[in-house]
């Protein structure tokens, strides 16, 4: 009997309507000199309740190839960079939430290159060129008459620490609005394209609706970025730029949620490349899986949709913890 029981409990566990995260994906533009500045990832509206804890363990990886020429600039970004991202969230009040995010970058040659080409080749999309360049190598190489920029060194490290508070401004039973402001340190490193040695501060805000689109979840973020001269390239960085995103979540299956989002940016650079003078768009898309009652899952693939202003691809995965 006591079997029974413990078999029945665990066949409703598997089977109850437990929703996974309908949060935005967690990332950005992973361009190698965009990742640099301080460009803030979605998320949802609602805040955290007084005197909770969010926890979230993110991974990424990129694989990025752009080669430009003009008159008056040559671009090379040719590499793949590993990223493990801890988020930690703090409910302050029911108005006031804390959050800190510390990342770990890898910058290297990587393995992908392969993968990515086949990926162009089967959806027959543009491959930038890859096949002039030799395969899995780190090499970034930028030109512009004012300043020559020359990486190649693989090396892993702590990138710029971010410093996040936000406050909400309206909620309903359906929508929700905060606002944020975002502080990222210079403890990265310009030297290893870990960091930008200055200091980034962002002020937006993020909207929030449960039922959109018939049972849909939808997530809007928009705002302006604030960054000082970015040492790697300082020839060519701005030092403000606006950017948005729009997210789509919606049920699937049982508790598997789906999800498409669009981020763009204006361009962080005066250049005249695709890859750092554009406007960016970056299409993602992914799932997310329920592990109990309070841990999510997510996986993502995010690939850019205006040619170079994004990287060809980046995988994105985290576990979270919701209280």
């Amino acid at each position: 009997m006591k079997k029974f029981r413990l078999w029945s409990l665990a066949f409703i566990c598997m089977c109850s309507p437990l929703l996974a995260s309908t949060d935005p994906i967690a990332t950005q533009n992973r361009n190698a000199l965009v990742r640099l500045n301080g460009l803030p990832s979605a998320e949802r509206a609602e805040l955290l309740a007084a005197d909770k804890h969010s926890y979230k363990l993110g991974a990424e990886l990129t694989s990025q190839f752009v080669g430009e020429s003009n008159a008056s600039e040559q671009l090379l970004l040719d590499g793949e960079t590993a990223a493990v991202i801890i988020d930690w969230r703090y409910g302050l009040s029911d108005q006031w939430e804390l959050g800190i995010t510390v990342p770990v970058l890898s910058q290297g040659g990587g393995f992908l290159d392969g993968f990515v080409e086949g990926w162009h080749s089967t959806f027959n999309l543009p491959d930038g060129n890859r096949d002039t360049q030799p395969r899995n190598q780190l090499l970034y190489s930028l030109q512009n008459g004012q300043q020559n920029v020359n990486f190649s060194d693989a090396n892993t490290g702590v990138g710029d620490i971010a410093v996040q508070l936000r406050t909400a401004l309206y909620k309903h039973s359906e929508h929700t609005v905060s606002a944020f402001m975002r502080v990222e340190l210079p403890t990265g490193k310009a030297e290893d394209f870990t960091g930008s040695n200055s200091t980034d501060i962002a002020l937006g805000a993020n909207y929030s609706n449960k039922q959109c689109l018939g049972k849909a979840y939808c997530h809007a973020s928009a705002g302006v970025l604030w960054f000082g001269n970015t040492e790697v390239y300082s020839s060519a960085s701005r030092s403000s730029s606006l950017f948005g995103s729009a997210t789509i979540a919606v049920g699937l299956w049982r508790s598997i949620v789906g999800k498409l989002q669009l981020d763009t940016h204006q361009a962080l650079y005066n250049s005249n490349t695709e890859a750092l003078g554009d406007q960016a768009f970056q299409l993602s898309f992914g799932i997310a899986l329920p592990l109990g009652d309070k841990w999510d899952i997510d996986i993502a693939m995010s690939e850019d949709i205006s040619p170079n202003t994004a990287p060809d691809f980046t995988f994105v995965t985290s576990l979270a913890y919701r209280p």
